[in-house]
């Protein structure tokens, strides 16, 4: 099993819940390129690459959260997990997390 998938497998609901805005805005592209596969046939194996892409995309975009902006990215995922993912009790770490992203992209 590859690193990235050995990664996957350890992924729980909060960080994916904390990651999601960030995965949607990176991965748009890979994103509709899947599902623009996904109306074309109904042969799941047939978009199994465009499959792939997506995940490491959301991969990637986990990794680089945890190593450029682990102090918010983890105070959010703790308020996801402790508040069973009501967002509106994680404003204030969520918007940290979004300076923090808005500093890396300029």
């Amino acid at each position: 099993m590859s690193k990235e998938l050995e990664t996957l497998q350890g992924t729980t609901s909060d960080v994916l819940y904390a990651a999601a805005k960030f995965i949607a805005l990176e991965c748009a592209t890979l994103n509709k390129k899947y599902y623009q596969c996904r109306k074309e046939t109904r042969d799941p194996e047939h978009c199994l690459t465009q499959g792939a892409d997506c995940t490491m995309c959301g991969l990637g975009v986990i990794e680089k959260l945890e190593s450029q902006c682990a102090a918010n990215f983890d105070a959010y995922k703790l308020c996801m997990y402790n508040t069973y993912t009501d967002l509106e009790k994680c404003r204030k770490q969520q918007r940290a997390l979004e300076e923090c992203w808005v500093k890396l992209e300029h």
